[in-house]
Parts: C-alpha cells; structure tokens; sequence
C-alpha cells in the first residue's frame, strides 16, 4: 500500500465547504482512498490546523472558528487519515490541553 503524508492545507480546505478548492480537494482525497492510498497526518499537521482555525478571519488568514468547533472538525479529519506518531498519545494529550484551555490564535 503505497502512503502519503497530507499537507495542512487538504486538513483546512476539506473543512471549508464553500472554499473554491473544496471541491477539487475533496474529490483528490476520495480519489486517492479509492485507490487504498495511506493518507497520513502528524501531529504538526493538527497543530498548523488548529492555528489557523482559531485565527480570527480570513483578512487573518484565519477561519475564525472557536476552539470547542475546530476540536470537533480535528476529530472528524482524524478519522479520515491515518495518524503518525512519535510517542503514542502525544496528539490526543495536546488536543485534550487545548481544548480544556480553550486555545485560540486570537491577538
């Protein structure tokens, strides 16, 4: 089974369905699962995600969301692609902080 590391921006336009590149990016994903493709994430990927989400508008280069949505989008995007990483737990131990916390990029 061949595998591909996802780059921040599939994880950011897939939860975007009124961006323009929803579409194309949705449809590569589902093409590439097709195929069994290993779609992988890190847990910087979660991390850049989580960032820019909680930016406060596009203007930003943020999506505006408040920390309880983008954990509820990071849980559906980590169930479509496979997580690497280091130390078992590591991700989950952060997602779990942030939201506790209540996180956001907001200056």
């Amino acid at each position: 089974m061949d595998s591909s590391l996802v780059d921040s921006n599939i994880l950011l336009r897939l939860s975007q369905p009124a961006h323009a590149e929803y579409s194309i990016t949705s449809e590569a994903v589902d093409k590439l699962l097709l195929q069994n493709v290993d779609l992988c994430v890190v847990p910087q990927n979660l991390v850049e995600f989580w960032a820019v989400a909680t930016r406060p508008n596009a203007n930003r280069g943020g999506l505006g969301m408040k920390p309880d949505a983008v954990d509820r989008e990071l849980n559906r995007l980590r169930s479509l692609f496979h997580l690497l990483e280091g130390a078992a737990g590591i991700a989950d131990s952060w997602q779990r902080l942030v939201k506790q916390h209540q996180v956001s990029n907001i200056r």
